[in-house]
């Protein structure tokens, strides 16, 4: 049988490591007097200390273990305890390995988020502009709009005063063109006086004319 024990070990590796009972005890998370009464063989350790022990000092189980005589239900709960570590250790990497993904999709999609907003204020600010651009157009088609109401309204007025003056030019003709109708009328009368007159004296002549030619033949008679 060896004659190697498990406190003669621990204090070998301790003393490699350079901790006092304190120092280890702190390191592991336990009382220094449990790591005292290991160290002096006062009971054997269970599988979990041996496991503590090994992780704090910087060895394996295999090399804090080899050449020592343990019972074999510890050695069973080591291994186990080992085979337990093993699976934590792997479910540790699992869940390293996760984290790194998950970091790299987290940057991923804050990049993909940073390219979208982007995008997105592109799309925004060429939106307005294209609103700036439409309402300018149609500021611009107003004022064309207004400008030719307001020629088509200066047409309108013109044209109206216009009318009104020809409306007073010819209200002055009709009045021109009654007078030149009195005035024509005034003119036939006057014919028609002139000639009754000259109708009248046509037949005082006549008559004067008869009454000489029988003067004539009175005288002729008498002769």
């Amino acid at each position: 049988m060896s004659d190697i024990t498990f406190g003669t070990r621990l204090a070998s590796l301790m003393k490699a490591a350079d901790l006092n009972q304190t120092a280890l005890a702190e390191r592991v998370g336990i009382d220094r007097s449990r790591v005292s009464r290991l160290v002096n063989d006062k009971r054997p350790p269970n599988s979990d200390e041996v496991v503590w022990l090994a992780e704090a000092l910087g060895v394996t189980v295999e090399s804090m273990l080899e050449g020592i005589s343990m019972p074999e239900p510890v050695l069973r709960d080591i291994q186990r305890a080992q085979e337990l570590g093993r699976k934590v250790l792997e479910a540790n990497a699992a869940r390293d390995e996760a984290v790194a993904q998950l970091a790299a999709l987290q940057e991923e999609y804050e990049s993909r988020e940073g390219q979208h907003q982007e995008v997105l204020a592109a799309v925004r600010k060429e939106h307005r502009l294209a609103l700036d651009t439409a309402s300018q157009q149609r500021l611009q088609a107003e004022q064309q709009l207004r400008s030719e109401i307001d020629g088509l309204k200066d047409q309108i007025h013109r044209l109206s005063a216009s009318l009104h003056a020809e409306g007073l030019k010819v209200k002055r003709y009709r009045a021109s063109a009654q007078r030149s109708e009195e005035k024509v009328a005034e003119l036939r009368g006057q014919v028609t006086d002139v000639k009754r007159t000259n109708g009248q004296a046509a037949l005082v002549m006549g008559l004067l004319g008869l009454a000489g030619g029988a003067a004539l033949g009175s005288s002729g008679r008498n002769s």
